[in-house]
């Protein structure tokens, strides 16, 4: 997926400003407002910005807990507290990640009700289909 960050921003920052030095091919081109977000597996994510890209790695731990790991990618050569601050660079997604860890946990609640039932996904969500499909084929109890 590729997207436009959006009312001027260079950047996945609070105030859309740069967060770290250029990577790839913007060094040469600068910043074009956009950025992609995309899939490695199931279990494996990732947004790219022009100065920085981040992974989010799923892990089913037990039928109710998962463990997420997010992982933060600057410029080789770049220097925390020189050419970036840490605080800067992960503000955005770690606030966007707080909120859904509360929707997720909100969700779980009621998926654990009595009385819930689950329903068909929607058209939108194949992907959500496709990987409930893999998991299940994957990590069936033996």
């Amino acid at each position: 997926f590729r997207g436009e960050s959006g009312f001027g921003n260079a950047t996945g920052s609070f105030d859309g400003k740069a967060v770290a030095p250029l990577m790839g091919k913007f060094v040469e081109t600068g910043f074009e407002g956009g950025w992609s977000h995309g899939t490695l597996s199931p279990q494996v994510y990732f947004d790219l910005y022009p100065d920085y890209f981040v992974s989010f790695r799923f892990c089913p731990a037990d039928r109710l807990e998962t463990q997420v790991e997010l992982s933060w990618y600057v410029l080789e050569g770049a220097v925390e507290a020189d050419t970036y601050e840490r605080e800067r660079l992960v503000g955005l997604i770690n606030a966007t990640y707080e909120e859904d860890v509360k929707i997720l946990c909100h969700q779980q609640h009621g998926v654990l009700s009595s009385v819930y039932s689950p329903g068909q996904y929607a058209l939108n969500e194949q992907w959500l289909a496709d990987f409930s499909q893999w998991y299940l084929r994957n990590f069936t109890r033996v």
